[in-house]
């Protein structure tokens, strides 16, 4: 039997349905971590929520691990890259103004939840030390760099901004932990909010979240920016 070439409408068709194969896993892992969380989801919960077997999840992704790691990817690349450009623009000088600078950090936050609330929630759960610790020491190693990154690149760009006089001089390190643990204390209160009710929670959320966020950026570029 000939194999099929690569560019082939066969392979192309396979390839097709590995991609869909794989997309329905990560959906069914998504809805299965978030109704039992990390520890009470198993690989075998994920197969027979996607309608397939074990062995046909695990050819996909090797360890419960990474398929949870590829479901909060999203979320780890907009925090660095958004800081990244954050740390362009404060190179470069380009930002006049305090105010900018919490302007495109809340920015992130809003970005983080409208676009993807379900990978939001599944990061903020692995940020619980209870969770991390129960992940492969690879993994918990390779998100823990990035979230230090992360963190470092933040207070870098706070630290260049005492220094040029838009903002007042304070500790970053306390600053960039309070904008952090603002935006999950806003999150994770209005999500117990939203489920008060039994419909409409995702539009009951966004209600929430996105105004209580704008006013906490307020109040803190009002205490902070130099005048």
């Amino acid at each position: 039997m000939p194999i099929a070439s690569q560019n082939s409408p066969l392979a192309r068709r396979r390839e097709k349905e590995k991609d869909r194969r794989r997309f329905d896993i990560i959906e069914a892992a998504r809805a299965v971590f978030l109704a039992r969380g990390y520890a009470g989801a198993s690989m075998d919960d994920i197969a027979r929520e996607a309608g397939i077997t074990k062995p046909t999840v695990y050819s996909y992704f090797r360890t419960k691990d990474g398929l949870y790691y590829t479901l909060t990817l999203p979320v780890i690349e907009r925090l660095h890259g958004d800081m990244a450009a954050m740390r362009d623009k404060m190179d470069r000088k380009e930002y006049m103004s305090g105010r900018e600078i919490f302007r495109d950090h809340f920015r992130t936050y809003h970005a983080l939840f409208s676009g993807d609330p379900g990978a939001l929630r599944l990061f903020l759960l692995l940020q619980h030390e209870g969770t991390i610790r129960q992940v492969d020491g690879e993994i918990r190693t390779l998100i823990k760099g990035q979230v230090k990154e992360r963190y470092e690149g933040m207070r870098a760009i706070y630290g260049a901004a005492i220094k040029e006089g838009l903002i007042r001089n304070v500790n970053v390190y306390h600053l960039v932990d309070m904008l952090w643990g603002s935006f999950q204390g806003i999150v994770q209160s209005a999500t117990i909010k939203a489920m008060e009710g039994s419909a409409g929670n995702g539009m009951k959320l966004s209600r929430i979240v996105g105004p209580t966020l704008e006013f906490a950026e307020k109040v803190i570029a009002d205490a902070l920016v130099k005048k």
